[in-house]
C-alpha cells in the first residue's frame, strides 16, 4: 500500500474509533440524565443496571452489522433500532417489568432520547471534522485531492 493510501486507511480507522467511542458516550449520557430526571440517587448499582444492557447490546449489534467499518447513517440507525429496544427489554427484565405499561411507555421515550443524543454527537463530530479536522479546515475530499497533487509533483 502506498504511503498516502496507508495514511488514509489509518485516518479512517481512527475516525471510526472516535465515532464508536462517541456513540457509546452519547448513549451512556442517557442513563444519568434519566436517573436524575426521576430524582433517583445515582449509585454504581443503578448505573450498572441501566447502562450495561445498553453498552453490551450496542457493541454486539454494531459488531454484527459492521456499523463502524462499513459506516453510513442507515447502518447507524439500524444499530439503534435493534440494539436499544433489546437493551431496554433486558433492563425491564432485570427490574421485573417486561410486560407492563411502564415499559411500553418507557421504550419509545428512551429510544427518542438516545437517538437525540446520538444525533447531537454526530452533528458535532461532523462539524468538527468538516471545519477543524485533520485537513486544517479543508473538507476530506479537498485533503485527498491535495495529497494526490503532492504525489504527482
Amino acid at each position: 500500500m502506498s504511503e498516502p493510501a496507508s495514511n488514509i486507511a489509518g485516518a479512517m480507522k481512527k475516525k471510526y474509533l472516535i465515532l464508536a467511542v462517541g456513540d457509546l458516550a452519547a448513549i451512556s449520557l442517557f442513563v444519568p440524565l434519566g436517573v436524575r430526571s426521576h430524582n433517583s440517587a445515582i449509585t454504581f448499582a443503578v448505573i450498572a443496571r441501566n447502562l450495561l444492557p445498553l453498552i453490551v447490546s450496542w457493541v454486539v449489534v454494531a459488531f454484527i452489522l459492521d456499523t463502524y467499518k462499513k459506516g453510513g447513517i442507515w447502518r447507524l440507525l439500524l444499530t439503534w433500532l435493534i440494539a436499544v429496544p433489546i437493551a431496554l427489554l433486558v433492563r425491564a427484565a432485570l427490574l421485573g417489568r417486561v410486560f407492563t405499561t411502564v415499559t411500553a411507555v418507557f421504550i419509545p421515550i428512551a429510544m427518542s432520547a438516545i437517538l437525540g443524543l446520538l444525533a447531537a454527537w454526530r452533528v458535532i463530530a461532523w462539524l468538527v471534522w468538516r471545519f477543524v479536522g485533520p485537513g486544517g479546515g479543508k473538507a476530506e475530499g479537498e485533503m485527498l485531492d491535495q495529497n494526490a497533487v503532492t504525489e504527482r509533483s
